[in-house]
């Protein structure tokens, strides 16, 4: 961030932890989904004798059965779980942004619940004035992806990952039309939520792309800071063997 204010450091922090964290996500799923295209010995570290479900319980099982209804439905359960890790991330680090406002003099008043924060955050995010020059056609899209996240996690987490009305009507009104998926028939759909590979991206590329804006714009109006977070101008390789290890 090359400016003449320095950034809040704590902001920093907060916002590092998080994009490295949305990154290493990237790169695990798509390792992943090609590891799983090359199986090895015939999944050798599945027990066949039983799963281990607590440290006293075992759970009678098919180990064939598992491989069998794993590989055809991979792609959805490698999104389904991608996705509730991409949002607790992002979720989490609005949280600690918010903290660290509170505590250098710039509180926030905010309802106690992500939809709240997203809401907060979404000015601050539509109004940055860095990055590529089409931005404002895209605000409203990128916002839209980030609460179509929180939905899609909340029938996840809430409703057997299933279809519920609450889909296409726990939304955020100011953004427009809210976002659904291609395999959503319409409000009484009550099937499995279909999500695949490229609805991951799609969203996973939202969320960081909106982690950044808002990391920009309160270093900006809360600090002073003006200096741009940019990968681009510093020609900057992901640092796999960091992110990843944690070192």
């Amino acid at each position: 961030m090359p400016t003449s204010v320095a950034p809040n450091p704590d902001l920093v922090k907060v916002f590092e932890i998080a994009d490295d964290a949305l990154i290493a996500l990237r790169g695990y799923h798509a390792y992943v989904a090609d590891a799983i295209l090359r199986p090895l010995n015939d999944y050798p570290t599945i027990p066949t004798d039983g799963l281990q479900i607590t440290h006293d319980w075992k759970r009678l099982h098919d180990k064939d059965i598992l491989i069998t209804q794993m590989t055809s439905a991979f792609e959805i359960v490698h999104a389904r779980n991608a996705i509730l890790i991409m949002v607790s991330i992002l979720e989490a680090a609005i949280v600690d942004f918010l903290e660290v406002l509170g505590k250098t003099g710039h509180p926030q008043t905010v309802k106690n619940n992500y939809k709240a924060r997203i809401i907060w955050s979404i000015p601050f995010v539509k109004r940055t004035d860095y990055g590529g020059a089409n931005w404002n056609s895209r605000a409203d899209n990128v916002c839209q992806d980030v609460d179509h996240a929180r939905r899609i996690r909340n029938l996840l987490m809430h409703n057997n990952g299933t279809y519920a009305p609450r889909y296409s009507t726990d939304v955020i009104t100011s953004l427009g039309t809210p976002k659904c998926l291609a395999t959503w028939k319409g409000a009484t759909d009550t099937g499995p939520v279909d999500i695949r590979a490229q609805d991951y991206y799609q969203l996973s590329q939202s969320h960081t792309e909106f982690l950044h804006r808002l990391h920009h714009e309160l270093q900006k109006s809360m600090f002073g800071c003006t200096g741009s977070y940019g990968y681009a101008k510093k020609g900057k390789l992901i640092e796999w063997e960091r992110i990843i290890k944690r070192t």
